[in-house]
């Protein structure tokens, strides 16, 4: 990563110090003049359309997911901006989502029950999958691809196939045995293997697969993989879904295994699973020398369809359409006996069972409100996290407005996104979250971590002491791994204020004059927000503080950050008062 002074104009910041703003970035463009109900050959202005080519050729997208239908559901349409950005889109699929082997929606008995076959459910679902992919990259579900078996680690091969008329776009398949189950307890799982309860995790070749045989992966193995897909494509962005998953409020399912006991998530086991694996092959990745940074976003999975939709009607139907491709409601022949689709999801989408799921898009780490911050000389400096750890871009003038970097400012292994508050002289304090993997000596969790600037290098970047951990507001490191993101406000008096939310889905704060000697964790006194505000919390210097919870937003204030906290909640429709009774509308304030 360069650190020498690089000029860097407004715009090329904003896409990268926004965390996964990147690749949206470059990808919208084309979704807006160039959308789905259009001609891909259709283009509006030909100067936005060799912008967008070249950003295509600089970035990469790797995609990892546990089941064919995860990117279509709970990626897109960010994954198809990417596929028609031109840019190299590869999507690494880890398991066969083998399931019952009946490729059918129907749940009932008897003659419409087809016999259990899950080679060819596999392989179905296999070919849903590139057709759908097929339809972003080129509009024709039937565009051929070339199939191959490789290996990313001698003596195991996996599948790849390569999209004929747009070769920059791949799919792997490594065709790992699925749990079979949301959260039942199961030892052969990706689950099972990530806890150690099993030593290897078996392949179930799909029906009509290059791949030779069946084999067996240690947990070493996926890492491993995960870790040469990596060094093969060098993304610049990667994408998963959601290693910390918000817990259900129910008694988990029982087991006699010690190591398979844990709480009962709203996600999928294996969702949750393949993103800790990603994690471990990250950060081996990371270890390495490379050349080009990258960006990680993890996407809520089945969370999100106990949440708000966030995503418009005609972005939720293009969704809907590509998972009806996926889903084979065309009935379409693609020649292959075994199946063309996923008929579970066939075309109820948009308006099925599925519907909230299509209606959404969520980041665990939407992205801070406070990234940009003024210098004491009044330039501006940018932060965001790469290659897991902090970095900064600087304005080399005040409001030239381009800016040099990005320079390294430590952390290792932060997540998502970095908050950033100015004292009362000037300095900046960075606020991010740690993920700490398993190990021998210690283990799985997450930590909140702060850093102090303690001055101004030579070539006018800020510079930062070192990273110190805050703890998190539970201590037992499986509920340590639901704290949300930081967002903390600095006070008059020079008293720093770190908020997140906890383990039970309130909001926890711990304060330290001048940004250190910090407090204990405490509560704030207000009604539970939503499991799923995985986000934590947005700060105003009002002391407003709004958070999704099941009736409605609620808003937070707090008097100087002392003393009691007064609540005011709203419904959908209703509003909420101040604490001076003024009537407010939480939602114009939400942004």
């Amino acid at each position: 990563m360069p650190t020498h002074p690089s000029r860097w104009p407004r715009r090329r910041l904003l896409q990268a110090a926004g965390g996964g703003a990147a690749a949206v970035v470059a990808g919208a463009g084309v979704w807006a003049w160039s959308g789905p109900g259009m001609p891909l050959s259709q283009v509006a202005d030909p100067a936005r359309e060799r912008e967008a080519a070249a950003h295509g050729a600089e970035q990469a997208f790797l995609h990892v997911i546990a089941h064919a239908d995860d990117s279509l559901y709970f990626m897109n349409p960010a994954l198809e901006q990417s596929v028609r950005s031109g840019a190299r889109s590869v999507t690494v699929c880890l398991t066969g989502g083998e399931s019952d082997g009946r490729n059918t929606a129907e749940h009932g008995r008897g003659d419409r029950m087809p016999p259990r076959d899950r080679p060819a459910f596999a392989r179905a679902r296999t070919n849903g999958l590139r057709a759908a992919h097929a339809v972003m990259a080129t509009g024709d579900p039937l565009s051929p691809w070339d199939v191959e078996a490789i290996s990313l680690l001698p003596g195991l091969q996996v599948e790849m196939q390569t999209l004929r008329a747009a070769p920059q776009n791949q799919l792997v398949f490594m065709e790992l045995v699925e749990a079979r189950s949301v959260s039942l307890p199961r030892a052969q799982s990706l689950r099972g293997l990530w806890l150690g309860v099993v030593d290897v995790l078996p392949t179930l070749r799909s029906q009509g697969t290059p791949v030779q045989r069946a084999f067996q992966y240690t947990r070493e193995d996926v890492v491993a993989s995960l870790t040469a897909l990596l060094e093969r494509v060098r993304p610049t962005v990667v994408r998963t879904l959601d290693p910390n998953a918000v817990h259900v409020p129910h008694q988990p399912p029982p087991t006699g295994d010690p190591k398979l006991r844990g709480f009962l998530y709203y996600d999928h086991q294996d969702h949750i699973s393949s993103a800790c694996f990603t994690q471990a092959a990250l950060a081996a990745y990371w270890g390495r020398e490379h050349t080009r940074p990258t960006v990680v976003e993890n996407y809520i999975g089945y969370e999100a369809g106990v949440l708000p939709n966030n995503v418009d009607l005609s972005t939720a139907r293009r969704k809907g359409e590509l998972l009806s491709v996926y889903g084979w409601a065309d009935g379409r022949d693609c020649g292959d006996r075994a199946g063309c689709g996923d008929r579970k999801v066939g075309g109820s989408a948009f308006e099925g069972w599925s519907r909230n799921w299509t209606r959404s898009t969520r980041l665990r780490a939407p992205g801070s409100n406070s990234w940009l911050r003024p210098l004491k000389d009044g330039r501006l400096a940018a932060f965001a996290v790469l290659d897991g750890g902090a970095v900064c871009w600087a304005e080399t003038a005040p409001g030239n407005g381009t800016f040099s970097g990005p320079h390294r400012l430590g952390g290792g292994f932060l997540q998502g996104q970095i908050h950033v508050v100015s004292h009362p002289g000037g300095a900046l304090q960075l606020f991010a979250s740690r993920t700490v993997l398993p190990a021998r000596n210690h283990a799985h969790r997450r930590e909140l971590v702060t850093a102090l600037q303690s001055g101004t290098a030579r070539n006018g970047v800020p510079a930062f002491g070192p990273w110190e951990s805050l703890g998190t507001p539970d201590a037992a490191p499986a509920k340590s791994l639901e704290t949300g993101f930081p967002v903390a406000a600095v006070g008059q008096d020079g008293v720093v204020h770190v908020f997140a939310r906890d383990w039970r889905g309130g909001i926890a704060y711990r304060s330290g004059a001048q940004g250190g000697d910090w407090s204990l964790w405490r509560q704030l006194e207000a009604p539970t927000a939503s499991r799923g505000a995985g986000a934590g919390c947005r700060l105003w210097w009002t002391g407003w503080m709004p958070v999704w919870i099941p009736r409605g937003w609620c808003m937070w204030w707090r008097r100087g950050l002392m003393g009691r906290c007064i609540t005011g909640c709203r419904g959908r429709r209703g509003r909420c008062r101040s604490p001076r009774g003024r009537r407010v509308c939480p939602s114009r304030a939400v942004r």
